[in-house]
């Protein structure tokens, strides 16, 4: 925010575990990659979205598998085929070496982004960003594994149209929920108005296409060096408990301009506030030697600790749905005779079934 700059980050490499999508990639305004094979599958160890919040991450792929990269005089990732995690992986030769990681492709993204900022000196980070996302090539993964899919910068490089809005991520929509909008804005470079055909797609998360609950219009029309937005709206009424992944394709023939704008959504029972208060050995509010842990018990959404939110010293409040829960915190203090000591306060099961308080008192 304070230099403009547009921060391309890795996913990270614990993939194909779900949230697994590491800082400082977690961060909104990060161009997030993750990591493909060369005929565009999504490579096992790239890192899955969503966020914890439910968001989408990683934004954008590109290839970072089995990549032959230039090496400094006298190293090596790995000495030899055997001793690299990936199988091919090594030294080529003196001057180059083979390695995968979302790291790997990364410099793919860096350089496409640094291709396009050369045509459009005046961008900010987030057209750079959106522009790179919206003419990405769909490899068929949802945007939790592949971001707005495989960078193509051909495309953006030569395409006089582009989405400004990176993606249309409605997060986590509890139920009952009313329908809500999104904008997305198109960009016009060209010296002539181009009409935009819009489809929208959204699946369920076994693949199954899911009919009526996101409405935008069939067309927009882009007038000649300006902008146009059209509003998407998510009805969730509808759906049942799960995520929902998709994408909003704007495609033009007669200029060969194709847009995708990635969509995700996961849709959960009506929500509740937990309130967790931690006490430290004295009996005053104070923030606990580490994570304030939160766990679904009762479900299979395993943890939720991104969910609560610091509100001052010793309270933590968060979102969730009715059920079971254990709640957990580390606690740290001294005796009388300076020795540190480290104890856990757990709540091991606590029933949510209205908004719930709940002290961990050291």
């Amino acid at each position: 925010a304070a230099t403009g700059t547009l921060f391309v980050v890795a996913a990270g490499n614990s993939g194909p575990r779900a949230e697994s999508v590491g800082t400082p990639g977690a961060a909104d305004a990060a161009l997030t990659v993750a990591a493909t094979q060369k005929d565009d599958a999504l490579a096992s160890f790239s890192s899955r979205g969503p966020r914890l919040d439910g968001a989408i991450k990683p934004d954008i792929a590109a290839p970072g598998q089995h990549i032959a990269a230039a090496r400094a005089e006298g190293t090596a990732m790995c000495e030899s085929e055997t001793s690299c995690v990936q199988p091919e992986d090594g030294p080529v030769d003196e001057n180059y070496t083979k390695a995968s990681g979302t790291s790997m492709a990364t410099p793919h993204i860096a350089g496409a982004a640094a291709v396009v900022a050369q045509q459009h000196p005046e961008w900010t980070a987030g057209q750079l960003k959106a522009a790179l996302m919206s003419t990405a090539k769909d490899t068929g993964r949802t945007p939790y594994e592949q971001g707005a899919g495989r960078v193509d910068v051909a495309r953006a490089d030569r395409q006089r149209v582009f989405a400004a809005t990176p993606n249309l991520d409605f997060g986590i929509v509890p139920a009952g929920q009313p329908p809500a909008g999104k904008e997305i804005t198109y960009t016009n470079l060209g010296d002539r108005p181009v009409t935009l055909t819009l489809t929208p797609t959204l699946r369920g998360s076994g693949g199954d296409l899911v009919e009526g609950a996101l409405a935008v219009d069939r067309t927009v029309t882009v007038p000649a060096g300006g902008t146009a937005s059209v509003t998407a709206t998510l009805d969730v009424d509808g759906l049942t408990n799960g995520r929902y992944t998709g994408a909003l394709v704007a495609a033009d023939d007669a200029t060969g301009t194709r847009l995708t704008t990635p969509i995700g959504l996961a849709r959960e029972p009506a929500q509740v506030a937990l309130t967790v208060r931690t006490l430290n050995s004295q009996g005053e509010p104070a923030d606990p030697g580490g994570t304030v842990s939160l766990l679904d018990v009762a479900g299979d959404r395993g943890s939720l600790t991104g969910r609560l939110v610091r509100q001052d010293a010793g309270v933590y409040r968060a979102r969730i749905s009715l059920g079971r829960y254990q709640v957990s915190a580390p606690t740290v203090w001294a005796d009388e005779l300076s020795r540190p000591n480290i104890g856990w306060l757990l709540a091991p099961e606590v029933t949510v079934d209205g908004d719930t308080e709940v002290v961990l008192d050291a």
